[in-house]
């Protein structure tokens, strides 16, 4: 009797930890395609990528030289492939667009979007904005705010690189 209840306990437990297994593996290789994705986009630029970060549907890196900004996120219809010139770059900024609602305290303000914006040299190039975090995607920020500013660093450093 008592290793039929063991046996039964056992299955209990691999009947709930299988979800959470199919969860990890699926993410994992999510991430390993958009690195595949930022690695060939750099080739393609006949580059590498030195380094690179990931959030839950986005990729973003930088070659080894530091001249290349590589961008990759996954849509719903296409996916977005960008990739900028580090020396056509004049500056860089996080940019977050926050909404207001009312609660109970008053009016708090909620993060809506999360982005990171480049201005060009030539100003006849519109800015560019890479979406990290959108409340219209997903419900709360996983880390991307730290993400942002990382790489708002990393590439304000590589600007001075060319700075004149």
């Amino acid at each position: 009797m008592e290793i039929g209840i063991w046996a039964i306990g056992l299955a209990i437990i691999v009947l709930c930890a299988i979800p959470f297994i199919a969860m990890a593996i699926n993410k994992n290789k999510k991430q390993r395609l958009m690195i595949k994705e930022l690695q060939d986009l750099a080739k393609s630029y006949s580059s590498d990528l030195g380094t690179f970060d990931h959030g839950i549907d986005f990729a973003i890196g930088m070659s080894t030289a530091k001249n290349y900004i590589y961008f990759y996120q996954s849509g719903i219809d296409e996916p977005t492939k960008d990739c900028i010139a580090v020396n056509s770059v004049l500056g860089c900024q996080v940019r977050m667009t926050k909404r207001r609602l009312k609660s109970k305290k008053g009016f708090e303000e909620v993060l809506q979007k999360l982005e990171l914006e480049f201005d060009f040299n030539d100003g006849k190039v519109p800015p560019v904005r890479w979406c990290f975090y959108d409340t219209d995607k997903y419900y709360q920020p996983n880390g991307e705010l730290g993400l942002i500013k990382k790489w708002e660093s990393d590439i304000q450093h590589a600007l001075s690189f060319y700075s004149t």
